[in-house]
């Protein structure tokens, strides 16, 4: 089992102290978003134990109208020695930085640099660097995917400490040869691994908010009669998957009553086939289009579905694929 300590540390208290704030005003996170300049998805991976840019540090504080100082004392790139940056002059008029945290922030940056060669180089070798909890012994949740999806050749090395991400935890992966990658379990008992443009294309779902709206991967991505689905579960929208789209280059979210209707006729493996766009509506109807034929879902009446026949989908009937 993946380490509390390790996984909460060092970014969850500031998370915490974030949240804690913005449930206080009765402030959504849109709210603060606009405030601040970031998009919500921001705001949700702050609040998930994303690390925080310093520079936001003062708009944070504004915002939610708690001390920059007090919010500082949680950030764990300020030395406890040096927490006055961002905090307003005597006369409030702006900012005073010191010459001593200059220098800090310019040897953070030279650290980074140094991580990232060292990262670089790590990843060229036979082995990978443990980052974090990390992979784990053989036969822990993320070591046994990792090894199952590909190891160090496909999916490269961990890039960073195991971190929470919405109601689960998440590892980065970096230098393999399917691309950027991620470790993701909801349970910490179980883990599956995604990379490359799937691994993208989920991310950026729900305006960066996957984990939460879309969900937490289900099980491994398979291939279903050559179509790549991922299955996703814990989601807000409700059950869904990515889908590879016709054309093979990148994958749809398709979700809630939508995603039931196309599963009944045999989704991609179905005379539907592959969705063609991304799946779209409104308050009032979900919508999408396949290759052959299209669904309609209105809240409140069951789906319409236009060309579509088939057995219901089987994802275990479905082959497994390193991805």
């Amino acid at each position: 089992m993946l380490d509390e300590h390790t996984i909460d540390d060092p970014w969850y208290a500031l998370a915490e102290q974030i949240k804690d704030a913005r449930n206080r005003l009765g402030m959504s996170r849109q709210d603060l978003a606009t405030r601040i300049g970031v998009s919500r998805g921001t705001i949700l991976n702050w609040e998930s134990g994303r690390r925080v840019p310093i520079e936001k540090c003062a708009q944070l504080a504004d915002a939610l109208q708690i001390n920059t100082d007090a919010l500082l004392k949680l950030h764990p790139e300020v030395p406890s020695g040096d927490r006055q940056l961002g905090s307003k002059d005597e006369d409030g008029r702006g900012f005073r930085i010191s010459l001593r945290e200059v220098a800090l922030m310019g040897f953070g940056v030279l650290s980074l640099v140094i991580g990232v060669g060292f990262l670089a180089s790590s990843t060229a070798s036979n082995e990978c660097f443990a980052v974090g909890a990390g992979l784990g012994t053989a036969g822990s949740p993320f070591r046994s995917a990792y090894d199952a999806a590909g190891g160090r050749a496909d999916l490269g090395c961990p890039s960073e400490e195991v971190r929470k991400w919405g109601d689960g935890v998440s590892q980065t992966l970096a230098g393999g040869t399917l691309g950027t990658g991620v470790i993701l379990s909801l349970d910490r008992r179980n883990a599956n691994v995604i990379s490359g443009q799937l691994f993208q294309d989920w991310r950026w779902t729900a305006d960066g908010a996957a984990a939460d709206v879309a969900g937490y991967p289900a099980g491994p991505p398979v291939s279903c009669d050559g179509t790549i689905v991922l299955p996703l579960t814990s989601g807000a929208a409700g059950p869904g998957a990515m889908v590879q789209r016709a054309g093979g280059s990148s994958y749809v979210w398709i979700h809630g009553d939508i995603w039931i209707a196309y599963a009944a006729v045999g989704g991609p493996t179905g005379s539907l086939g592959r969705p063609t766009e991304k799946q779209t509506g409104d308050d009032n109807s979900q919508s999408a289009n396949f290759e052959g034929g299209s669904i309609l879902a209105r809240y409140g009446a069951a789906p319409v579905t236009n060309g579509g026949q088939g057995a219901a989908l089987s994802l275990e009937a479905c082959s497994s694929v390193p991805h």
